[in-house]
């Protein structure tokens, strides 16, 4: 199944769901990409990530864009050249691509026993409520933070120190989250939407 689902989130921001199930002959049909975006894929390793990628740039042909209107800062963060913003993530089920006229961070993750192995790396705050080894707490925690790095491109920020999830309800679909930096604190909204056996989380 290719494109899954589109979500117009608030008007001013719109989702993209791509399910990858197709080959990369397939995926790369009809593709135009650019010469620096032919490299990036050149290098990759690994069909999965060949897959995401190629997903990726079919989500943003579906979006009306194409990888000339894309470009990343030395951080590795996209962006758009027409003035709208990206966020851009994937796993090994799905390819998500997030556009919207504010600033944005999304991301997806299956929920993994790998993240009960390593929560206590990213659950630093007594406000994150976790006594548990719950998979969707800990998933929607994770995507959470992920976002909100995404979205604030700050190199060097610790998902334990410095960003904090407040609490929420297992099957509550939104809350939000601080981020401190540099002894200031900014809150920042968090959207969730399932797919399966992944979580997606949107920051704005």
């Amino acid at each position: 199944m290719p494109f899954l689902k589109k979500i117009t989130h608030q008007a001013d921001t719109t989702i993209y769901i791509w399910q990858i199930t197709e080959t990369i002959s397939t995926l790369k049909k009809e593709l135009r990409l650019n010469i620096s975006s032919k490299q990036k894929y050149k290098f990759l390793q690994t069909k999965a990530h060949k897959k995401q990628f190629l997903a990726t740039q079919q989500l943003l042909q579906l979006a009306g864009l194409n990888s000339y209107y894309l470009y990343y800062d030395k951080n590795g963060k996209p962006f758009l050249n027409n003035g709208l913003y990206i966020s851009i993530s994937h796993n090994n089920d799905y390819a998500v691509l997030a556009i919207s006229k504010k600033n944005i961070g999304v991301d997806i993750e299956q929920k993994q026993t790998k993240l009960q192995r390593v929560a206590s790396k990213f659950i630093g705050s007594e406000n994150e409520f976790i006594t548990t080894n719950d998979l969707v707490y800990l998933t929607k925690i994770w995507t959470a933070k992920e976002a909100i790095y995404k979205l604030k491109n700050h190199k060097g920020l610790s998902f334990k120190e410095n960003i904090h999830i407040n609490p929420f309800l297992k099957d509550e679909m939104h809350t939000k989250g601080i981020i401190s930096i540099d002894n200031k604190e900014e809150l920042l909204k968090i959207y969730y939407f399932n797919f399966e056996n992944s979580i997606l989380a949107l920051a704005i």
